[in-house]
Formats: C-alpha cells, sequence, structure tokens
C-alpha cells in the first residue's frame, strides 16, 4: 500500500508540474544540449585520430585552460564526457567541434 501511495503521489505530482511546462522552450533547451553532445563527440574523435597520427593537429594547443578547469578535475572530466571538453585542444579539433556545431544548427 505503501509503495502504491507513494507511485500515485509521484504520478500526480509529475503531472500537475509538467502541464505548466512550455514544451517549445524545453525542446529548444534539450535540442540545443543534444547538438553540444554531438559536436563534443566529433571533437572527441577528431582528438583521438590526431593522437594516433591519422590526420594533423595543424597547432598542437590552440590555448590552455588548464589553470581555469583542468581535464583532470572533476569538473573538467564531467565536461569532457558531456561536451569533450579539453583543457588544450588542438586547431583541429577546434576547428571539428565548430564545424559540426555549425552544419547542424544551419
Amino acid at each position: 500500500m505503501l509503495g502504491l501511495g507513494t507511485a500515485i503521489l509521484l504520478g500526480w505530482s509529475f503531472f500537475a508540474t509538467t502541464v505548466r511546462l512550455d514544451l517549445r522552450r524545453f525542446f529548444q533547451v534539450t535540442g540545443f544540449l543534444l547538438l553540444q553532445f554531438a559536436a563534443g563527440l566529433v571533437a572527441r574523435g577528431v582528438d583521438e585520430l590526431v593522437e594516433v597520427g591519422w590526420i594533423p593537429a595543424l597547432i598542437e594547443h590552440v590555448w590552455d585552460l588548464g589553470s581555469v578547469v583542468s581535464a583532470e578535475s572533476v569538473a573538467g572530466q564531467t565536461l569532457g564526457v558531456l561536451f569533450g571538453y579539453s583543457d588544450r585542444p588542438s586547431l583541429m579539433q577546434v576547428l571539428a567541434y565548430a564545424a559540426s556545431f555549425a552544419t547542424v544548427l544551419i
């Protein structure tokens, strides 16, 4: 009975809060986040191809954000997993991220 009551309460609260949800804004935000995830995957893949030596890096390190958010920190690892963050990206990685983001955005 306790489980059934909890399920009913959770179902009702979920319904009551999502009725007022602006679906257009919700899907705009989630679509933008998915676009970021996809661009991060492309950038991460290009980084791996640069490390293997199959494509040139063009410039080894475009910038160094290690003092702001290190790639070894919890925040850096989370950003790396979700969005392909690198504290010292190569130019090829930056170009791949921008190109994939722009291509899907257009």
